[in-house]
């Protein structure tokens, strides 16, 4: 199976933490001084911090996700896989969405983005067809 996305999500802070590139260690520190990072992007993982408890206690939620080729969807994969952004005009600072919570025409612009792996690409079609089934 391959690495196709690593990163949790903090519901407190209502935010996604995605580790990119092989070395892109990012994380977050609780309030209470506990901590929970990843490193390796999709080439390697590595979870450091108190990773049993924080998800058991409903703190981090695990996107990390898998696939047994780049493009075979899966309900997990719709449903968890993000898409970074930095904004229409590129000036923010990178944050994350899930693809399931992308409007119409940011879809519309990701399926058409030359660079987009086949998997980003289904998942965005997926979500795509049922968005304009809707209207």
């Amino acid at each position: 199976m391959k690495l196709i996305q690593q990163a949790f999500y903090v519901p407190e802070v209502n935010k996604f933490y995605k580790s990119i590139n092989t070395h892109d260690f990012t994380g977050h520190v609780f309030p209470d001084g506990r901590e929970y990072f990843i490193d390796g992007g999709c080439d390697y993982t590595r979870t450091i911090g108190d990773f049993i408890r924080l998800p058991q206690e409903g703190k981090v939620v695990d996107f990390t996700l898998y696939a047994d080729d780049d493009e075979t969807l899966t309900d997990e994969i719709t449903n968890k896989l993000l898409w970074g952004s930095r904004g229409k005009s590129g000036e923010y600072p990178l944050t994350f969405k899930l693809i399931t919570d992308l409007d119409v025409p940011h879809l519309q612009e990701l399926i058409q983005y030359k660079y987009i792996t086949p998997i980003y690409k289904a998942t965005a079609q997926y979500w795509l067809n049922i968005k304009n089934e809707e209207n």
